[in-house]
């Protein structure tokens, strides 16, 4: 039972306030701690009791699920022992964000307390209801109230939708099934606990965390996929430590068995793990023998949930993490709130209504006060005592009713509804469905919210491996023995086949294995082709699957078919042996320990026995940098580093192989120090200096070479986003040279560029170089050239230095602006997150991108504006984490070329048309309060307000935000420029908006007063009767409707059937709403609409009505449809000119001469400089330099006066951005010299006479464009 001392404690804690809230939530520690000993203390056999109380305590702390428990030490698991084991989670998993408990204080919380519209308009209801302030005391008062109903109806709808399918696929999950030792059948995912030793069978998912004790293959190996973890297919070796496997080869054994493991803490890292596991020894009989072993355990013997076994019959295993403790649950952590730039703009022009209407309100309030004494004179309004200062108080609350219109109750929700029809339209794009995948990869929209920040982008960073290329790894060369060889399918008159190679090690197949010493130099050759293959072929983490190659890394897999190509075929490992064919004949090299590849480590090493001279060898792989810091002291590496740099400028993923060979004895000591270090406090630090002590004084064998081609129309994709004027950031771990080649190859760096490098060792330099760039830079500006021939390279170990000094950071950003790219090489994960947070943090106009395909590029996805993962061969880390994710890098294009401006423009055109409408009905309000002595008296019925946001205007808003589009998807993408200017944010200006709202007012001003000029203060029929007031507010509210519907129609880009047809119900509707509000049923049966009754087609039945909304609506839509007319047609923008291209059906070859190889690798390298010029050069655009003098275009320092400096020469280069003379960042355009000079052409009926001075000089934007 519960302890009554707990629940007491609890009270007493809770009743006096000590348990306080703490960063924003509930006492939750507390109330966790409560809840658990509560939960442990019914124990398994009253669960329904537990799962109260943890419903209570969900209710509490609102989310308790989706937090974070707090952190916990190293668990101790003790083996049999439900008892010790039952403080600990269960296995039940909620991903639903709500409960039965939680459900409606939190889905309520969400609509008010975190959007503060639906608080507004839920007050201006609640005022409605209220007598002595509501203008209006029908039932109408209650519309407001249904608007705001109706809106978070709809929020709940889909708030229960999208968690009705959470709640199914969690039960799904806590029901499967699985086999718990000791109990009756099988139990289900919920029920299994810590320290359960469950059997698991051939592809059977692992329900939880649970240490591998025994496999059923004899080696003590088990293979498992992990797809569900990090999307790769490969499989995955686990192993059980051979010395404890026998004492669970039995359920029986495994039942009495005796032990404890010490567990490291709960985390989220998949790939690393860490512990111990203690087991009391027993003779055949099960008695104990008196002495309990200790044992390390590490990722390998760790059998993550949602991993599935495969070629296993069955394993044991102890379950060690359960639930939200498991590292899959770990993992799911929510993303990073982002809030796009339209929103927090939206969020910014609001503030012009609101001040608009206090200062409308609070003027009327005045002038009520001012008139209450002439108004209460007039008896026969029997206002008498209606001018006490409570009366006048609560007019301002009458006059905030009225004027609530301001603020447009639809704005958020017509938002949220576009962005929906927009991601349905993205994911349904056929053209961005990657094939190449099996099955094919879909583009997905993570983040609805995002979908038009993709239209405003300025910066794109770029991961290279996977993300540029395809991570499809092909050996190509690699050096031994002095020589380069090749793959044999592409000859080289300077190399030498593979091929040759394999023939060279068959003619002396059997001397080879005895080969020892140093001889002559023809045998030493064979030893190094020997020792060379042999490493490709046993120090990897391949598996071998019905005889196919399954690599967690491409590069090993390429390195492996290499070695077997050769003569040394990888056959299969166990955790004791790894079988080779070597040139015919099978040998056993016995596995005496593995040490891991990480991204710190940056090599992988294999420790075996030669099974032909007994020795223990070290097999070692990895970057050069970090094998030639372990190389012995006498060993040549010039050669080596010779044919490294020659593999980096062919753009060719290096790797170096070294090896090590040791006596017996010393392996013996540093084996016994490594299993102390495994169970050492430190272990990470321990063993990282016995990694280091064993892999030195290696013996360098040679290097490799591997192509990882480019992707598909990369080049192209990249071209047009530079046309575009999307910075393009490549940031790579590669050397260089390689990411320099990369950069040539896809077209960034181009012939006659001038490329600055950066590679520096200390912070002065680095700035050193960055100011003598930036000197250089101005020289060549003033000097009239352009900056799309300017390129910067820098490394990881400068960033390093940069990244640490806000003034060399603010430096490093101000060069980007003004270079066509940068490169950034040997980048860390972490320098890549920290870079886009740089550019974001100097440059607040930025709007980013990153795009990544691994786990490395997670941190830079999360950092950026807006976050897409390219789905690979790396797994899906970086498509779980981002915002869009692609199966191509040339699906960019589309992504955010066409789909990204269509939603930016949409979605801006939506937002200025919503508040146009609303001020176009609003400003009727204001001047119909000088007519009714400013009493708050409204003009319109609150019923058909609430028709006019939520019916009668809002169908062809969603319909606009999703399918107008104003360039058509094929000139989007082949005038890549086109997007410049919604790059430049123009839709949504402020004096953008203000022209929409100064529509509005001189529109509604219009309506007001022909209406009142034409027919009075009210509707006289000509049989005498008197419509009264609200017959004169059906009429302007008609004119409304129409005005509202025709300057819609002007400023739509296309139509197309559906569009007419939406567009044509949406201005009928109001045509049966108005008959149908004005019916007996709702007037006077009802009692909704009384004000109403018989009045709409009283005010309908007169000629001079219909005429008057002809007139009205042509002198408030022919202004616009001019204005338009006119800036299309004389003051054409880059836009206007694409869509007359569009219509007479032009292409750009059309109007461009272009050359065909525009894209191909150029003839004129580009002109590189870096300091120490005399340094050896190892890239093939250094080498280029040779016979280069490198003219000192001044190496002046950063000033004061840098930032105005390099401002100015950005907006020189840019000067399309600026309004300027060019179609990109400076000088004349490529369009700019397709026109003819001294030309006079006619169109539309206007001459357009263009000068020899640089096109555009006198023209703004985009419109030097001509066809």
């Amino acid at each position: 039972m519960l302890d009554p001392d707990v629940a007491e404690d609890f009270l007493e804690e809770y009743s006096s306030g000590n348990l306080s809230s703490r960063d924003g939530w509930a006492p939750v520690d507390k109330v966790d701690l409560f809840f658990d000993k509560a939960e442990n203390a019914v124990g398994r056999q009253n669960g329904r009791i537990g799962r109260f109380f943890s419903k209570c305590a969900d209710l509490l702390t609102f989310n308790r699920r989706n937090r974070p428990p707090p952190p916990e030490e190293s668990r101790k698991v003790v083996l049999n022992d439900p008892e010790a084991n039952k403080r600990f989670r269960t296995n039940y998993v909620s991903t639903a964000k709500y409960n039965y408990w939680n459900a409606l204080p939190k889905f309520l919380y969400e609509q008010f307390a975190l959007r503060l519209a639906n608080v507004y308009f839920l007050f201006v209801g609640i005022l409605y209801c209220i007598d002595s302030i509501s203008p209006v005391l029908t039932s109408s008062r209650y519309g407001q109230l249904i608007s705001v109903a109706f809106i978070i109806t709809v929020s709940l709808i889909k708030e229960i939708v999208e968690d009705t399918r959470r709640h199914v696929e969690d039960r799904r999950i806590n029901r499967l099934r699985t086999f718990a030792l000791g109990q009756k059948g099988q139990i289900s995912w919920a029920e299994v606990r810590v320290g359960d030793i469950l059997k698991i069978c051939k592809n059977d998912a692992v329900p939880a965390d649970a240490v591998l004790l025994h496999s059923s293959s004899e080696d003590g190996l088990a293979f498992v996929e992990t797809k569900q973890l990090d999307g790769e297919s490969n499989l995955k070796v686990k192993a059980s430590l051979p010395d404890i496997s026998e004492q669970f080869s039995e359920p029986e054994l495994c039942l009495i068995a005796e032990g404890f493991v010490d567990s490291e803490p709960p985390n989220p890292r998949l790939h690393h793990y860490y512990g111990s596991i203690t087991v009391v020894g027993k003779n055949e009989e099960g008695r104990p023998t008196g002495g309990a072993t200790t044992y390390p355990l590490n990722i390998d013997n760790l059998l993550v949930r949602g991993c599935r076994l495969k070629q296993t019959d069955y394993v044991y295993a102890l379950v060690v993490n359960t639930g939200l403790d498991t590292k899959l649950m770990r993992n799911m952590k929510p993303k990073p709130k982002k809030v796009s730039s339209t929103e927090s703009k939206v969020n910014f022009l609001l503030i012009f209504p609101i001040c608009l209407q206090v200062f409308i309100v609070t003027t009327l309030t005045i002038l009520n006060a001012v008139n209450c004494a002439d108004t209460q004179s007039a008896w026969y309004l029997e206002l008498e005592n209606s001018c006490t200062p409570l009366d006048k108080f609560l007019r301002f609350f009458t006059f905030f009713c009225t004027f609530a219109n301001l603020i447009p109750i639809s704005l958020y929700v017509s938002i949220e509804v576009i962005r929906g029809f927009q991601v349905y339209f993205i994911t349904g794009d056929r053209k961005t469905i990657a094939f190449e995948h099996k099955p094919p990869v879909r583009l997905e929209v993570r983040t609805s919210s995002l979908t038009d920040e993709l239209g405003i982008l300025t910066h794109l960073f770029s991961d290279k491996t996977g993300t540029l290329t395809a991570n499809d790894m092909v050996f190509k060369k690699c050096f031994v023995a002095g020589e380069t060889y090749q793959d044999a399918d592409e000859p080289d008159g300077s190399n030498i086949g593979v091929k040759e190679m394999s023939a060279r090690l068959w003619e002396a197949r059997e001397e080879l294995p005895c080969l020892r010493g140093n001889v002559s130099r023809e045998v030493r050759d064979l030893i190094q082709l020997r020792d060379f293959n042999y490493l490709l072929s046993i120090c990897h983490s391949v598996v071998r699957d019905d005889g196919q190659y399954q690599a967690s890394s491409p590069d090993e897999g390429a390195l492996v078919e290499t070695a077997r190509n050769v003569g040394f075929e990888f056959v299969e490992r166990s955790n004791k042996v790894i079988t080779l064919n070597v040139l015919g004949q099978e040998e056993e090299w016995p596995l005496l320990g593995v040490l891991e590849f990480n991204s710190k480590r940056k090599r992988m090493t294999v420790i075996t026995k030669s099974p032909h001279t007994g020795r223990v060898v070290v097999f070692c792989k990895g970057a050069d940098t970090v094998i030639f810091s372990r190389i012995g002291a006498d060993e040549d590496a010039l050669p080596t580093t010779e044919a490294l740099d020659q593999f980096a400028r062919e753009g060719l993923r290096t790797l170096c192989l070294a090896y090590r060979e040791i006596s017996e004895a010393y392996f013996a000591d540093w084996s016994r120090r490594w299993s102390d270090a495994q169970l050492d406090p430190n272990r990470e630090e321990a063993c990282e200096v016995l990694s280091d002590e064993i892999e030195s004084e290696l013996t360098l064998l040679g290097c490799t070479g591997i192509e990882d081609r480019l992707q598909d129309e990369v080049p192209g994709t990249l071209k047009d986003l530079e046309r575009a004027n999307v910075k393009v950031w490549v940031l790579t771990g590669d050397k260089q040279e390689t990411a320099i080649n990369i950069g040539l190859t896809c077209g960034l760096l181009q012939d006659g560029m001038d490329v600055v490098v950066v590679n520096e060792n200390t912070l002065e330099d680095a700035e050193a170089q960055l100011d003598k760039a930036f000197g250089r830079w101005s020289y060549l500006l003033r000097d009239g050239k352009d900056s799309r021939h300017m390129g910067l390279v820098v490394d990881g170990g400068t960033l390093e230095h940069v990244l640490n000094s806000p003034e060399a950071e603010r430096k490093l950003v101000l060069l980007g602006k003004v270079a066509k790219t940068v490169i950034g090489c040997r980048v860390s994960p972490k320098q890549k997150a920290d870079i886009v947070e740089m550019v974001r943090k100097h440059d607040h106009k930025a709007i980013t991108a990153a795009v990544g395909d691994g786990a490395n590029d997670v941190a830079m996805i999360q950092a950026a504006h807006v976050g897409i993962g390219i789905v690979g061969v790396e797994g899906l880390e970086a498509k779980l984490v981002s915002d869009f994710s692609v199966g191509q890098f040339r699906f960019l294009r589309r992504l955010i070329l066409v789909h990204g401006r269509w939603c930016y423009k949409r979605l801006s055109k939506v937002i200025c048309y919503i508040m146009y409408k609303n001020l176009l009905l609003v400003t009727n309000e204001f001047y119909y309060a000088f007519f009714n002595a400013f009493s708050g008296q409204p003009l319109f019925d609150p019923w058909v307000t609430a028709a006019y946001n939520v019916l009668v205007t809002s169908i062809p808003i969603v319909i606009i935000g999703a399918y107008d589009a104003d360039v058509v998807a094929r000139y989007a993408l082949e005038f890549p420029e086109v997007y410049r200017r919604t790059q430049q944010r123009t839709a949504l200006r402020n004096t953008v908006f203000l022209k929409w709202v100064l529509s509005g007012v001189w529109q509604g001003t219009a309506i007001f007063w022909f209406t009142q000029v034409v027919f009075g203060e009210s509707l006289i029929h000509a049989d005498g009767k008197v419509g009264g007031l609200y017959s004169f507010g059906v009429l302007v509210f008609t004119q409304v409707v129409f005005v509202a519907h025709g300057v819609l129609f002007v400023y739509q880009s296309s139509w197309n059937s559906l569009l007419i047809f939406v567009a044509a119900l949406s201005l009928c509707m109001w045509f049966w709403i108005g008959p149908v509000y004005s019916s007996e049923l709702l007037a006077f049966t009802l009692g909704m609409t009384r004000n109403l009754l018989g009045v709409v087609p009283f005010a309908w039945s007169q000629g001079t009505v219909w005429l008057l909304f002809f007139a009205t609506t042509i002198f408030c839509v022919i202004p616009g449809y001019t204005a338009k007319y006119i800036d299309r047609n004389y003051r054409p923008t880059g836009k206007n000119l694409v869509q007359e291209l569009m219509r007479k059906g032009l292409t750009r070859k059309d109007i461009l001469e272009e050359p065909d190889d525009d894209l191909q690798k150029p003839h004129q390298l580009p002109h590189f400089s870096r300091r120490d010029m005399e340094m050896p050069m190892t890239s093939y655009a250094f080498d280029a330099l040779k016979d280069t003098v490198d003219k000192d275009y001044g190496s002046r320092g950063i000033g004061s006066n840098f930032s105005v400096e390099v401002e100015n020469a950005r907006r020189k280069s840019e000067s399309y951005l600026e309004g300027g003379r060019g179609m990109y960042y400076g000088g004349e355009s490529e369009i700019d010299a397709a026109m003819p000079r001294n030309s006079t052409e006619g169109r539309r009926g206007h001459r357009r006479v263009h000068t020899d001075q640089s096109w555009g000089h006198n023209i703004s934007d985009e419109e030097i464009w001509e066809s």
